[in-house]
């Protein structure tokens, strides 16, 4: 990550109809707050994987 840069998060790989419920999809964030605050990727379906891109 580049501290400067900006970052927009998007969830992908998700199943045919669903959307995402991850608070932080679609949202963009600086890569130094990523490196030092990081995502909250915890969602209420216990046991879910979630694939993120930074783009």
């Amino acid at each position: 990550l580049d501290a400067d840069k900006v970052y927009t998060v998007k969830e992908t790989n998700l199943m045919p109809g669903k959307e995402s419920d991850l608070e932080c999809n679609g949202k963009q964030y600086s890569g130094d707050y990523l490196m030092k605050v990081g995502l909250n990727v915890f969602s209420q379906t216990d046991g879910t994987s979630h694939v993120l891109v930074l783009e």
